[in-house]
């Protein structure tokens, strides 16, 4: 007989089976169980983006100081065969809006990142003249869990157009005459 291992059996690391032999004569019976080890894993990987696109052409945004605020999603994905529990999320880029609560967009509603779940979180971050200045903004995330081996982080680096350029306007207060 086959029997296909379902995600219960991964939470609890086993599968017991139970099997009976018994024959028309009361007298003559046995049952023997044999308990099969499964493989946890416990993975997770986090995803850092950013809603924005590149200048035409080139492999850079075009970003404006103090106007330009770009939203920074992050999506947790649990990339193991077990839940994971005690999610945080930490961003530690300066001037970064609180992360928000987590929109969950598969799955339930209780606190295990299941498996074939996704959590994601946003946040804001208000554009400086000192990061367009130079040339790019660098941010990662990191994601941890109650299970201290079970961490990612992830490093978006965005380049930012940069153009250059001066105008001079040559002016006299001499009289012509």
């Amino acid at each position: 007989a086959a029997y296909t291992g379902n995600q219960a059996d991964y939470e609890s690391g086993m599968i017991d089976t139970t099997r009976e032999v018994t024959t028309n004569y009361e007298t003559v019976a046995d049952e023997e169980t044999l308990t099969t080890g499964i493989c946890q894993e416990s993975a997770i990987q986090i995803v850092h983006t950013i809603d924005l696109n590149p200048v035409l052409d080139e492999d850079c945004v075009d970003l404006i100081a103090v106007e330009s605020v770009p939203t920074w999603p992050s999506s947790d994905i649990n990339q193991g065969n077990v839940s994971l529990s005690g999610i945080e999320v930490n961003d530690e880029l300066e001037g970064l809006s609180d992360l928000s609560t987590a929109v969950k967009t598969s799955g339930d509603e209780d606190e295990l990142l299941e498996v074939g779940e996704t959590w994601t979180y946003t946040a804001t971050y208000t554009v400086t003249q000192a990061d367009i200045e130079y040339g790019m903004i660098e941010n990662t995330v990191e994601v941890t869990t109650d299970d201290e081996t079970v961490s990612d982080d992830d490093t978006l680096t965005i380049a930012i157009w940069q153009e250059s350029a001066i105008k001079v306007v040559k002016t006299s207060d001499l009289n012509p005459g």
